[in-house]
């Protein structure tokens, strides 16, 4: 029996915007060689959250339109595997014929996140405001357009190390209003419980952002017209490659613009600028 070919997205137990990469990375595939593609995996469910009692728990199911049942998947996966391919190059040329399914599974190292999938920044775009369910889109289009969008990480970045101060985004919101907008609220999109963020909130015209989803928040955030990254987080850098902003980065940042071809060094942050100059 000959199958057809098809290209499925197996997305791991990790969080949301590293979902994303490899349903991006699979729908960019299936768009570049004019195949069908399947979503597996926004279902799963991750543990962590749960035992360090987080505020977001990373639940993602009921974000999207586009599911794929698992019988299907694992039945070409497991009972076909000489038919597939894991994880081939965007970059390259690749010759499909001798497989059925493509499979992609796997997560770009941080350095080159978006290096792959920058050429299709409209498409995904595109797909990705296509795949939210519709009560959400809802209210990413009637939320407010942030002058300046801070999004602070903590959560699991606490217990690592890798979090911000918050002695470092108020000096960094302070910059940023005083060398490019002093007339703007400043949103906070975080997974901080506000006692954690107090010394943030009291700075003049600092709000949190109250969204209901995570998407939302993502999508909100990519409205702003300044924003300032987490170090280390892919969700800041999703939020940037969905936007035209200005993206602040932190000079510890040892990856590739997000979505230009290089940084703007000015005092102790890299600088993406958009092509309508600040």
């Amino acid at each position: 029996m000959k199958l057809n070919k098809i290209v499925y997205a197996d997305l791991q137990r990790v969080g949301m915007c590293n979902r994303l990469f490899t349903w991006a990375t699979a729908i960019v595939f299936s768009y570049k060689y004019n195949l069908p593609v399947r979503i597996h995996g926004w279902y799963k469910t991750q543990i962590g959250p749960w035992i360090r009692n987080e505020k977001n728990k990373r639940i993602y199911y009921n974000y999207f339109n586009k599911h794929s049942g698992i019988l299907q998947f694992k039945i070409r996966e497991r009972l076909l595997s000489k038919g597939v391919l894991f994880n081939p190059p965007l970059n390259e040329s690749v010759n499909i014929n001798p497989f059925h399914t493509i499979v992609f599974n796997s997560i770009p190292h941080s350095d080159i996140y978006f290096n792959d999938l920058k050429d299709f920044r409209p498409f995904i775009i595109k797909e990705l405001n296509a795949m939210i369910r519709t009560s959400i889109r809802m209210r990413i289009e009637s939320a407010p357009k942030p002058g300046i969008g801070v999004h602070v990480r903590k959560g699991d970045f606490m217990k690592t190390g890798q979090s911000e101060s918050n002695n470092y985004f108020i000096t960094t919101i302070n910059y940023v209003r005083s060398k490019y907008d002093n007339r703007s609220d400043v949103y906070l999109f975080t997974d901080s419980r506000k006692e954690e963020i107090q010394n943030l909130l009291d700075l003049p015209n600092v709000r949190i952002y109250q969204g209901e989803t995570d998407i939302e928040d993502l999508m909100v955030l990519s409205k702003s017209r300044i924003i300032v990254t987490s170090h280390h987080s892919s969700f800041s850098y999703w939020a940037g490659f969905l936007s035209d902003a200005l993206i602040i980065h932190t000079n510890k940042y040892q990856g590739h613009p997000n979505r230009n071809k290089e940084f703007k060094v000015e005092a102790e942050y890299l600088i993406e600028v958009p092509q309508d100059s600040f």
